[in-house]
């Protein structure tokens, strides 16, 4: 009996294949029957009736697969067993079965404050002749033609062993521009994709002037989010948290809004603590991250204005 395949047998996740297991036939022994195994167990799918070739020499069973993640690197082995000869003889073939795949570094949102270093992944589990190219899918775009930036990665050697290649992306400083993006790891020829998609987010300061003694409201903007803030936390200018217990302060953390992204947070500094300039920061935290924005608020005061009431004795006041 002739090996089904010599090499791994791949394919996409859906597409299907057959695999097929050859034995040959002898004139004094009965056809042999086949059974089929996937790891340890009996395969879960059908093989097709056995096909006698036309010279008699040998009978063909074929098995059809569709590749998807029951079938994930699994060792397919047809066995062979001639009834007619001593004590039941079987012979047995294998193959593994691989699906091509491309998986990403993380299948959640990747979450970033402007200017925080972005690094990704992708790992293809395919033949030594897949080449894994990035891009981005601006979400801003206006056409076809402006749908994909074309990105620059890093690609590792491939490994035979465990037939994979593995390509990293940097993004060194992204900016608001780039949140709500999806970038793409994939390989046209083989046809295996991953998306992962951006969130970058950007801190406006509400700065503001204000009497002296005077209560106030401050604010600080999160622009590029596409979700509420996991917490927003103010610090006096001494970097102290504010927290409930300190009367002279009200936090608002602000609801996200979906139509712009943003989210804005406001501190009410009440009039026993405005004398002088200050400088706040209002903390916005995303998964674990965390990004300060200064805002200032700056005081002034009124000085009173002298007036000079003497009238010269020979002059008139005229009242209309």
């Amino acid at each position: 009996m002739t090996t089904p395949l010599s090499t791994p047998t791949r394919g996409n996740s859906g597409t299907t294949t057959k695999l097929v297991c050859v034995a040959a036939l002898h004139a004094e022994v009965t056809a042999p029957t086949f059974a089929w195994l996937k790891g340890s167990s009996a395969a879960t799918e059908t093989p097709e009736t056995p096909v006698v070739a036309g010279d008699k020499s040998s009978v063909t069973s074929n098995l059809p697969i569709t590749f998807n993640s029951d079938s994930d690197t699994k060792v397919y082995k047809c066995v062979a067993t001639y009834s007619g000869l001593a004590a039941g003889t079987t012979l047995e073939s294998s193959t593994t079965v691989i699906m091509n795949k491309m998986v990403p570094s993380t299948t959640e949102t990747v979450k970033k404050f402007v200017g925080q270093q972005v690094v990704l992944s992708c790992v293809a589990t395919a033949a030594n002749t897949v080449d894994i190219k990035w891009r981005r899918k601006a979400s801003d775009y206006t056409n076809e033609n402006q749908k994909y930036d074309t990105l620059t990665a890093v690609q590792d050697n491939y490994d035979a062993g465990s037939g994979t290649r593995k390509s990293t992306l940097t993004i060194s400083s992204p900016t608001i521009a780039d949140s709500s993006d999806s970038v793409e790891c994939y390989d046209a020829t083989i046809g295996i994709s991953a998306v992962m998609t951006l969130e970058v987010i950007g801190t406006t300061a509400g700065n503001k002037e204000v009497l002296t003694g005077s209560q106030t409201v401050i604010s600080c903007d999160f622009t590029g989010l596409l979700s509420k803030l996991d917490s927003v936390a103010w610090k006096k200018p001494t970097g102290e948290t504010i927290t409930t217990a300190m009367t002279d302060y009200a936090v608002v953390e602000g609801s996200y809004n979906s139509a712009t992204k943003t989210q804005t947070s406001t501190l009410t500094v009440k009039n026993g603590v405005n004398n002088a300039d200050a400088e706040y920061k209002c903390v916005g935290t995303r998964s674990g991250q965390t990004c300060e924005q200064a805002v200032k608020l700056n005081i002034f005061t009124i000085s009173p204005v002298t007036m000079d009431a003497t009238v010269a004795v020979d002059q008139t006041l005229t009242c209309n």
